[in-house]
């Protein structure tokens, strides 16, 4: 317990220190998010390969790096919102091809991988399709925390002043990050049934409840703190943006943060590890810690682009 809360309280001061430097430059903060998402490809690619689900691990962390220098290069030259989706996908597109064709050409990994009831052809399409979904599963889901960054910089909003995205993020990491503590303690303090037994034994419903409540009474306080900060009470009223919406947002955003917890949870399972890596003491991998926060980006962006 005292190893995990002093490694959390070194992640979260990490984290306010990256959230510090966005005032200098937002593209500080791309540079911590460009870094977990090659560290947890990389983690994710070796818990599979140590697995029997062999992927490619030399793409699966080279196509992060370039999904990072591309979204920041698109954001920087201020490309349409669509054309950086574009280029997701015509890179996610090239990447499977390469891998496909290194896959059927790597004599010594068919040898030593391939199973004897395999055709050669059938072995590449699966490492290649496992190799995918790494790209996939952490780089690209979590990557709409660069769109969050530079919501007004992007043709995604009305809005073409101010500092929204600075909310968005605080919204996104106080919903994540509380759901997280909140579920541990209440669930390790009040115990009581399983929230998914098979999968995670540890996870109980009274957790995933607490977790629940601390986001939204994170979310409310976070609000209310904006709400008295610069313009965002203009920005809130023009957008109808209250505290139903808040309230709203962050009993959705924990349930899909659990759910993404849950997910990687069956991931490690699956591949008969309990984390995906021990960078952190206490706390295991890069997405260990980032396993919620890949699945409520996506959420986050796609209900404030609506919103705003």
């Amino acid at each position: 317990m005292k190893t995990r809360i002093i490694t959390g309280s070194i992640i979260g001061l990490v984290v306010a220190l990256f959230f510090g430097l966005r005032f200098i430059s937002p593209y500080f903060f791309d540079v911590m998010i460009g870094v977990i998402l090659v560290c947890g490809a990389g983690e994710v690619s070796k818990v599979f390969n140590r697995s029997g689900r062999y992927n490619n691990m030399t793409m699966a962390t080279i196509f992060p790096v370039l999904l990072f220098i591309g979204t920041v290069l698109g954001i920087y030259f201020k490309l349409s919102f669509l054309y950086i989706m574009l280029g997701y996908l015509s890179l996610l597109l090239l990447f499977f091809v390469v891998t496909f064709i290194v896959a059927l050409s790597n004599k010594k990994a068919i040898k030593d991988e391939k199973r004897e009831d395999e055709t050669v052809a059938t072995y590449a399409i699966k490492k290649s399709l496992l190799t995918l979904g790494i790209f996939v599963y952490p780089s690209v889901i979590i990557s709409p925390i660069f769109f969050l960054n530079h919501f007004v910089e992007l043709d995604i909003t009305s809005l073409t002043e101010g500092n929204i995205g600075l909310f968005l993020l605080v919204m996104l990491f106080v919903t994540t990050m509380l759901t997280d503590v909140f579920a541990y303690f209440v669930g390790s303090t009040i115990k009581g049934k399983k929230l998914c037994p098979y999968i995670s034994p540890n996870k109980t419903i009274s957790g995933a409840i607490g977790g629940i409540m601390g986001a939204m009474v994170g979310a409310v306080i976070t609000y209310y703190i904006f709400l008295n900060v610069g313009n965002f009470a203009d920005v809130f009223a023009n957008f109808n943006f209250g505290i139903a919406w808040v309230l709203i947002y962050s009993f959705v955003a924990s349930i899909i943060s659990q759910a993404g917890d849950i997910f990687a949870s069956w991931l490690k399972r699956t591949a008969r590890t309990k984390d995906f890596s021990t960078i952190f003491p206490g706390h295991g991998g890069f997405m260990d810690r980032c396993d919620g926060l890949a699945f409520n980006a996506v959420f986050t962006f796609i209900l404030f682009a609506i919103i705003f």
